[in-house]
């Protein structure tokens, strides 16, 4: 069993010096001028470590327990990462937000909106989610452009419609453009933070 570690270890350091080595003296070559050459090691090293896991079970349950140690603190430290970022960077008032886009629409009216508007505004209009109304084009193989968006605005007969950033971008609107969804009967109401909001002309008239 020594024999066959000092074998193992002497394979290890031979094909790294290999890697070394090919490196200083391939420096602008790229990976089919030199890597033939250390494919057999790597496959020679991978297979003798899969062997001696699979033919000693106490090698293979502590490289599992080490496995799973390793996986569960990358687990956690992602978690941990994106929970901090999200507190730090991400945190917005989605209920001042939603309210000041909702002081421009009466309740009870039906809406084809951003799915997050649901939140705090679900029970104050009738919610047609913009991802359903992208789902349902898709499925007609119709592209999810600006006209077709007014057209299903009109299928489900809503009264407004309102887009945030992620739906200006996938509309191909530019920056500032308001007349973006100015088309058939709805025309541009008003913006708040992120949003912009349009409302059918005929309810245009107060």
């Amino acid at each position: 069993m020594k024999s066959k570690a000092i074998k193992n270890r002497s394979i290890l350091v031979y094909t790294f010096s290999l890697i070394v080595l090919l490196g200083i003296i391939s420096q602008n070559k790229t990976t089919k001028f030199y890597g033939i050459m250390l494919f057999p090691y790597f496959a020679l090293i991978t297979a003798q470590n899969i062997y001696l896991l699979l033919t000693e079970s106490e090698r293979l349950k502590s490289y599992l327990q080490k496995l799973f140690i390793v996986m569960l603190a990358l687990v956690i430290g992602f978690g941990l990462f994106f929970s901090f970022q999200i507190i730090l960077t991400g945190k917005k008032d989605w209920v001042s937000r939603h309210q000041a886009v909702a002081s421009h629409m009466k309740q009870n009216s039906r809406v084809l909106v951003p799915m997050n508007f649901i939140f705090n505004e679900i029970d104050n209009y009738e919610i047609v989610a913009l991802n359903l109304a992208r789902m349902i084009i898709s499925n007609r193989g119709e592209e999810f452009d600006k006209e077709i968006v007014c057209n299903m605005a009109d299928e489900f007969n809503t009264e407004y419609i309102v887009i945030d950033e992620k739906y200006r971008k996938l509309l191909d609107c530019q920056p500032g453009d308001t007349t973006c969804l100015e088309h058939n009967q709805f025309k541009y109401l008003g913006s708040e933070y992120e949003y912009d909001i349009y409302r059918r002309d005929t309810t245009l008239i107060e």
